[in-house]
């Protein structure tokens, strides 16, 4: 196994999601406002 340069960061996520690092964090927290099942999908 190699070893990463770096964490990945909720920019990281955003961006690869298509989704704002808000949605990332409201996934990853569980609120405070409710994420779309197809986008809390995307997200993890």
């Amino acid at each position: 196994m190699g070893h990463f340069s770096s964490r990945v960061t909720r920019k990281d996520v955003a961006e690869r999601a298509g989704v704002s690092m808000a949605v990332v964090s409201y996934v990853v927290n569980d609120g405070p406002r409710p994420v779309a099942p197809a986008t809390r999908n995307k997200v993890l």
